[in-house]
């Protein structure tokens, strides 16, 4: 046999359903795949951002041990205060976004620039902002197991606290900072 008119109908009813199932299948695994495929797109262009990221504070970072290291050992002998001054100034606005104890290397610079900055108020003669300056660099060296170059830093702060007490005429002061700076 033939099939009657109902039982036809139904062939190709089940037929559509079959259809439309596969259409349905195909349809969700294409899905599947582009999402696989976008996820894994986007996580690539994540870790390259990050690679990207980790390279410019990399580099960022290298500017400004430049800054406060090479660069303002050659302007201390040649007396350019003024522009040790703002490099200093500029470094803790760049460190401001970080907080000083987010890591080693980062309260370092934070307690260089600051020390720098001191500096130059001494010899400025503005021994109170030199003093507050100062106060905040000790501050950031409150935590525990510091560097060697966070104890060198720390002895250098002790010394430059001295040196104001001591052009304060507060003698006692300035003798404990200096036992501190010989100490460290």
């Amino acid at each position: 046999g033939r099939l009657t008119a109902l039982e036809h109908e139904y062939v190709v009813a089940s037929l559509r359903a079959v259809q439309r199932t596969r259409l349905m299948v195909l349809t969700a695994a294409s899905l599947i795949v582009v999402l696989a495929l976008a996820s894994a797109s986007l996580a690539v262009r994540e870790r390259l951002a990050r690679e990207e990221a980790d390279l410019r504070r990399a580099q960022s970072d290298g500017l400004l041990d430049f800054a406060l290291g090479d660069l303002a050992d050659r302007l201390r002998p040649i007396g350019r205060l003024e522009v040790l001054g703002s490099v200093a100034q500029e470094v803790l606005l760049t460190l401001a976004v970080a907080p000083p104890a987010a890591d080693p290397e980062t309260a370092l610079r934070h307690v260089r620039a600051l020390r720098t900055s001191a500096e130059v108020l001494v010899a400025q003669g503005e021994l109170a902002d030199a003093a507050r300056a100062l106060g905040q660099a000790q501050s950031a060296l409150s935590m525990d197991g510091l560097s060697n170059a966070l104890r060198f830093e720390r002895s250098q702060v002790a010394y430059w606290e001295g040196l104001v007490a001591f052009r304060q005429k507060r003698l006692g002061a300035a003798q404990l900072h200096w036992r501190a700076y010989a100490d460290d």
